[in-house]
């Protein structure tokens, strides 16, 4: 009993020296080439649209705040190198195409910390839909990844592994969507 309560004294005095802190999280995808093989000539627009996908995630638990600054960054990345040589054109936008493309590609991201005694876990919810150019939808898939940490620095890469298998099963389910238009 005295060593439960030793515990309980100790991790609520860490909890309460750490109220406050925030963790700026770095994340990184990988990605491979798209499974894409008639579209060679096609223009595409992939568009990072609030709120489906915002610039900066913020989540607060256990008196810690979680930040991922710059998030299409990564996304951004990924997803070029995926469709790098299979595609006429990749452009990227932050808000509405200002020219037409053969296809539109919207990303969207749910990223969620949260605790249960000692253990943190990052959630993330993915989607990928893809429309052709009169806005017809032709591709969505929705994944969820989850990771569990424990020591507050590894939040970054907790949840760069909650991300990348879902990104993952996501773009090889829709991006072969381009070859159906």
């Amino acid at each position: 009993m005295k060593s439960r309560i030793a515990l309980l004294a100790v991790m609520t005095a860490i909890a309460a020296g750490a109220v406050g802190c925030t963790h700026v999280m770095q994340i990184g995808l990988a990605t491979s080439p798209a499974r894409v093989t008639r579209s060679a000539g096609k223009r595409v627009a992939v568009v990072f649209q609030e709120p489906g996908f915002k610039g900066r995630y913020e989540s607060s638990t256990d008196g810690f705040t979680y930040v991922l600054e710059h998030a299409p960054g990564p996304f951004i990345a990924a997803l070029q190198g995926a469709l790098r040589g299979v595609v006429a054109e990749v452009a990227v936008f932050r808000g509405r195409p200002d020219r037409s493309f053969d296809a539109y590609i919207y990303p969207m991201l749910e990223l969620q910390i949260t605790t249960s005694f000692v253990v943190k876990t990052c959630t993330a919810r993915y989607t990928l839909v893809v429309t052709d150019a009169t806005g017809r939808e032709i591709a969505r898939r929705t994944e969820v990844g989850q990771h569990r940490f424990t020591a507050v620095v590894a939040s970054g890469g907790a949840c760069a592994t909650a991300l990348q298998e879902p990104f993952d099963t996501v773009t090889a389910w829709v991006l072969p969507a381009l070859d159906r238009f």
